[in-house]
């Protein structure tokens, strides 16, 4: 129970970042700004993680952002095979 708990909240703050980003950013700036807040949310994620796992944080932040990055993409490759378009 406790994994679980510390897991949503972790979920619910780097969420939080790029959310804010999406709502407050104008049409025209929206995706890079939203971009860039998931990139700045993955990497504090990254170092707050592993700041105790006695592993490098760059390595860490790589990963993550790696690893945030490809799945982004790939979620938007699949929207864009099966036709779901998202409108700004």
């Amino acid at each position: 129970m406790h994994a679980a708990t510390a897991s949503f909240f972790s979920f619910l703050c780097g969420a939080l970042i790029p959310l804010l980003a999406i709502s407050l950013s104008t049409s025209q700036w929206r995706v890079w700004n939203t971009s860039l807040a998931m990139i700045a949310a993955l990497s504090i994620n990254a170092i707050i993680g592993y700041q105790k796992a006695g592993t490098p944080i760059y390595k860490a932040v790589i990963r993550n952002i790696s690893v945030g990055v490809f799945t982004t993409l790939v979620t938007y490759f699949i929207g864009t095979l099966l036709g779901v378009a998202v409108s700004g």
